[in-house]
């Protein structure tokens, strides 16, 4: 796919942010995380009304960049943990080209937080983030 367009790319890396914390709310078992969750969600749609307008070929560019980080990672066919999913949001905010909101990175270390003091966090969801974060490096290229 020739390189995407730098507002392209973070457009999608803000979809996959509202399309996991849609997913996170409605699973949710405990009302501190799924508030997390929300707030995560509100952050991520504030990040989005800083971005310029889109045209249809650029909403079609994000959908197809993000169909193609779902199958170079495999996570189309399986679930994924969601420790994994906020591993790979803070390695991919720290690697981006665009300066992200400091809310956003607060909220989503009060997730993990949330998962260690829970003792459900797991070092091999960081760095499964982490390789997702080599295959989006690879789509996104």
């Amino acid at each position: 796919m020739g390189e995407i367009k730098k507002h392209v790319k973070h457009c999608a890396e803000i979809a996959m942010m509202l399309m996991i914390s849609k997913k996170a709310i409605d699973t949710a078992s405990s009302g501190r995380l799924r508030g997390q969750f929300k707030r995560l969600q509100k952050a991520a749609l504030r990040e989005l009304d800083r971005m310029p307008g889109l045209t249809a070929n650029d909403q079609e560019a994000i959908e197809r960049v993000i169909r193609d980080f779902d199958k170079a990672t495999g996570w189309d066919k399986r679930s994924v943990n969601v420790i994994t999913h906020i591993s790979f949001f803070l390695a991919l905010m720290e690697d981006s080209d665009h300066p992200y909101r400091d809310d956003l990175y607060k909220i989503m270390s009060g997730i993990i937080d949330y998962y260690e003091r829970a003792g459900r966090h797991w070092t091999l969801c960081d760095a499964a983030g982490v390789r997702a974060l080599e295959k989006w490096e690879g789509v996104t290229s």
